[in-house]
């Protein structure tokens, strides 16, 4: 890969690893979904129903998201192929644990093998009430067209926020020596930041490491417009391959006084680029995180 360019996936799949992972991956999702489905079948209360369905949902990011790494493919279309198996197979089976619980049917416990009709959905969606009341006290119950459509949103929250964070959060990959790369994130004032233009271009960042690092402690000077520089990167921990994503914004500091980054200008996104970085020994990124992508 050529210092200066953008990086671009290679588009590459190992099928054998692809298909062990993805039957690992949807076999943890079928069993998330049918945890998901006997626990709303006998909780009455829609809340603790949408609180199950939230964690059932971060667990389902990180099992798809760890088997999809394991699998190292390298090619969007795969992966969305493999994150959306993950999630529709957990509606199903969530609707299959459902439907076992509420009929006793034998039938619905293999849901692999077994169809899950849409009319035996309907008809437990007919027969089925839940209450929106307060804990301990008689509440509103919600019934037949409501409540079909809070299934429908509650498929919909299954099926696309999985898949879409999933899809969205893949790092980049070295082909040469087939790994994914490391990640450090670190803040620096963004007026540190001396002739972009020309560091774009040639991808050469070779001063990261003399900028001291925005600390935690400090963030809340950093209010103003374009401020603050957010500096994402990426190394591959056997080669000098390095991959640069850079934006500027600013800190939002909410009601509770937590800090939040909001992002207002991306000055690079995946730029293959040479720092140094891991030339550093005794560089400490602040702020922000070190993590293997």
């Amino acid at each position: 890969m050529e210092i200066g360019s953008n990086y671009q996936a290679s588009g590459k799949v190992d099928s054998g690893k692809f298909v062990i992972f993805l039957l690992i991956a949807v076999a943890l999702n079928g069993l998330l979904g049918i945890l998901f489905g006997v626990i709303s079948h006998y909780n009455p209360l829609i809340y603790i129903n949408f609180l199950v369905l939230f964690g059932i949902m971060f667990a389902s990011i990180f099992v798809s998201s760890f088997c999809l790494s394991a699998a190292k493919s390298r090619n969007p279309m795969a992966n969305m192929v493999f994150l959306l198996i993950c999630a529709i197979y957990l509606l199903y089976n969530s609707w299959a644990a459902t439907l076992a619980a509420n009929y006793s049917g034998l039938e619905y416990t293999a849901g692999l093998l077994f169809q899950v009709s849409i009319d035996d959905i309907t008809e437990f969606i007919s027969l089925r009430q839940i209450s929106i009341g307060k804990f301990g006290r008689d509440g509103a119950v919600l019934e037949g067209s409501i409540l079909a459509i809070i299934y429908l949103i509650e498929a919909g929250i299954i099926i696309i926020w999985p898949t879409y964070i999933g899809f969205t959060s893949r790092g980049y990959y070295c082909e040469n020596c087939d790994t994914e790369l490391n990640e450090q994130g670190f803040y620096v004032p963004a007026e540190s930041l001396l002739d972009l233009d020309n560091q774009k271009k040639s991808g050469r960042f070779d001063n990261l490491s003399s900028i001291p690092p925005v600390l935690e402690s400090e963030l809340a000077n950093y209010t103003t417009k374009r401020s603050l520089a957010m500096i994402n990167h990426h190394s591959c921990p056997s080669c000098d391959l390095e991959i640069i994503d850079l934006t500027l914004g600013k800190i939002k500091i909410d009601k509770d006084n937590d800090s939040e980054f909001k992002e207002q200008e991306t000055i690079v996104k995946g730029l293959i680029a040479r720092t140094d970085l891991k030339t550093a020994e005794s560089f400490d990124g602040g702020s922000g995180n070190s993590s293997d992508a």
